[in-house]
């Protein structure tokens, strides 16, 4: 979604059901301020490519579907540090820009 306008994205997200995960902070920082839904999956990898992205994203599945089905949370954290990968939730309210995909949220 790469050039898209992130206002566009949040609200395709919103209306559509969708979760945004990211790497991007912009939706990190607009999650703090708008609440969900949108639900963000912010990704804490720097310059890693889609390939370590992939990986990184099928090792943490359960705990992407858990987030996403539960109704307290609106961000999820999930960094990658060397070969291990530490994921983090916060509560409250909870946004993103250039390395960014939707992924559809049960309703």
């Amino acid at each position: 979604m790469r050039g898209t306008d992130a206002q566009k994205i949040w609200h395709f997200g919103r209306e559509q059901g969708f979760a945004i995960v990211s790497k991007d902070t912009d939706f990190r920082e607009r999650s703090f301020v708008e609440g969900f839904p949108p639900k963000i999956i912010w990704l804490d990898v720097g310059n890693a490519g889609t390939p370590v992205i992939v990986d990184l994203l099928q090792r943490e599945r359960r705990r992407v579907e858990a987030f996403v089905i539960q109704g307290v949370r609106s961000l999820e954290f999930i960094r990658m540090k060397s070969t291990s990968v530490r994921a983090e939730g916060f509560k409250g309210s909870d946004p993103l820009n250039s390395e960014t995909s939707m992924c559809r949220v049960p309703r």
